[in-house]
């Protein structure tokens, strides 16, 4: 059975926390989502994203769908990524 996002794309403002950190300090939000997702420490997550920002639909949000079986693919997240990627960072938090 496939599931959702906890926050939906057009709604990350409801999550105003998670929405102010991804807008101001997506590097934060980032390393907070890497180790939260249990994929590594923290710092880790922040120079992933440091360094390969565009790859992170790839390198992160997909391990993080199929942990959670949330649909979608490398090409959904990629577009997302590139109109709006704080907000598929709040997403993520």
């Amino acid at each position: 059975m496939s599931r959702e996002w906890s926050n939906g794309l057009f709604s990350c403002c409801e999550d105003l926390s998670a929405c102010f950190k991804s807008f101001c300090c997506p590097c934060c939000a980032a390393g907070e989502i890497y180790f939260l997702s249990e994929l590594g420490s923290c710092p880790v997550g922040c120079v992933i994203f440091c360094l390969l920002s565009s790859c992170w639909p790839c390198i992160v949000t997909g391990p993080i769908r199929r942990r959670k079986s949330i649909e979608g693919g490398c090409c959904t997240d990629t577009a997302i990524w590139c109109c709006c990627s704080p907000c598929q960072l709040t997403r993520e938090l």
